[in-house]
């Protein structure tokens, strides 16, 4: 009995012993991850970035991805993993080989050896990212020091995890956007007072096939800019397009790396909907300034009003980029006197920061970015396109989740009938849809005829000019 009993306590001190043991170790789920699933996505995030974490250390590969975070900070690149594991970083080693090599032993044991190469099957879109703010990005890490890595969990709280060497900082943390006209950091912790690497999703970025579909399950379309051409005259550009470009394998499926300025480029193109701002309008004795001209219409330039437009927007801490969506609301008459809905959809390229902000001297403003979208492929008269237009401004992330809103308009025709002024009302049932992630409604305001050409139009968040 005593023999029995000494051997239950020295199972049990095993047992604790192995407890102590595992503390610093990375909890692996008993379950099957699915591509995209926003809980398997933070499981392969945290494992990835505690990783990360570690590999640090290795004094090539951090100056290999210092020098990722300089290309993105200055231009639209992101280092997204998929693009990025096969690269050679010294000696013949890979990226996934070097972090295979700083990986817990049961990462490797349960979920396999070449599990850095198969983890985009999980989250294909994972990358590496440094948070652009005045104190702590690129330009300011030093790549001597050794970077901490957060990654960055999916869910409504924006949580979290935060690794150092092969320490994990106790607390989570939470986002919060505290941020004032002075200060750009966040004063609610001090996890962020030293080079902070971010492991999440890219941003501008989308693995598409050659149909045209994207590892979210949605069609690339969705993202893209409307003016009611049909959208299927592009795909023949887009093959050709995506054939230049790498190719990567997700699922056994083969799919080819995009970045948002070059899509939006190629249908802006192929719908014809960059538009030509005619630039200065001469003095007009007309009723209104359109009366006038006969420049298509056109979505000239737009800006955010200030910094707490910019605070609302920027709604998870290592966002860099950022992509307006405004959904024009409009109604068409044509020569048999039909009346239809006209809802061209603006995309924006991708932004940053000082794209969209002066901040010498403080407070902020707003910066003019130019867009040129066509509004109208032909110059606006009342007989043809309603009086007025409606514009619906909001920021965009990249997602899933499609969004569905409608409205009743009234609109407005004027035209000539036997040499009679006429005017007829017309009220429509106007719907937007948008598809993303993070949607950040922005205001709507109207467009009336007689407003004056390029006269800001204002919806308290986003000030824009039509010409």
């Amino acid at each position: 009995m005593k023999f029995h009993t000494r051997i239950f306590y020295i199972f049990v001190l095993a047992l604790l012993g192995l407890a102590g043991c595992q503390k610093d170790k990375i909890v692996v789920e008993e379950k099957q991850w699915k591509m995209n699933d926003p809980q398997s996505v933070n499981e392969v995030r945290v494992i990835f970035a505690q990783t990360l974490a570690k590999a640090m250390s290795n004094e090539p590969l951090r100056r290999y991805v210092h020098e990722k975070m300089l290309l993105a900070y200055n231009t639209d690149y992101e280092m997204v993993y998929i693009a990025e594991k096969n690269k050679v970083i010294y000696d013949g080693k890979t990226m996934a080989d070097i972090l295979k090599s700083y990986a817990d032993p049961e990462v490797l044991e349960k979920h396999g050896e070449n599990f850095f190469m198969k983890l985009t099957d999980i989250s294909p879109l994972l990358s590496i990212t440094m948070p652009d703010l005045s104190r702590h990005n690129a330009t300011t890490w030093n790549n001597s020091a050794v970077p901490q890595v957060a990654a960055v969990l999916e869910g409504s709280s924006y949580s979290y995890r935060v690794f150092k060497g092969s320490e994990e900082k106790e607390n989570p943390i939470n986002f919060r956007n505290d941020i004032d006209d002075e200060y750009d950091y966040y004063e609610d912790d001090d996890y962020f007072d030293e080079p902070t690497l971010g492991v999440w999703e890219a941003e501008i970025h989308y693995l598409v096939k050659m149909d045209g579909m994207t590892t979210w399950g949605k069609h690339v379309d969705d993202y893209m800019p409307e003016n009611g051409t049909p959208k299927s005259l592009c795909a023949p550009l887009l093959e050709q397009a995506l054939a230049a470009l790498g190719a990567y394998e997700v699922n056994g499926v083969e799919f080819h790396l995009i970045e948002h300025r070059q899509l939006l480029q190629l249908y802006l193109d192929c719908l014809g909907a960059g538009g030509n701002s005619g630039g200065g309008n001469p003095p007009c004795a007309e009723e209104c300034e359109r009366d006038c001209e006969t420049e298509p219409e056109v979505l000239e330039d737009f800006k955010i009003n200030g910094w707490r437009v910019f605070q609302n927007i920027r709604n998870q801490f290592f966002e860099n980029h950022y992509v307006f969506h405004a959904d024009i609301s409009g109604a068409v008459r044509n020569s048999l006197g039909q009346i239809n809905a006209h809802t061209p959809k603006m995309v924006s390229p991708a932004l940053r920061r000082r794209d969209l902000l002066d901040c010498d001297p403080r407070p902020c403003q707003g910066r003019w970015v130019r867009v040129n979208f066509s509004v109208l492929g032909v110059d606006w008269n009342r007989s043809h396109f309603a009086d007025p237009y409606y514009v619906d401004w909001a920021e965009v992330d990249n997602g899933t989740v499609t969004v569905n809103a409608g409205a009743s308009r009234a609109f407005k025709f004027i035209f000539d009938l036997a040499g009679i002024r006429t005017e007829i009302t017309e009220t429509l049932n106007l719907g937007i849809s948008r598809t993303g992630a993070a949607i950040v409604p922005l205001g709507e305001q109207s467009v009336d005829y007689c407003t004056p050409i390029r006269s800001p139009i204002n919806t308290t968040s986003v000030t824009f000019r039509c010409n």
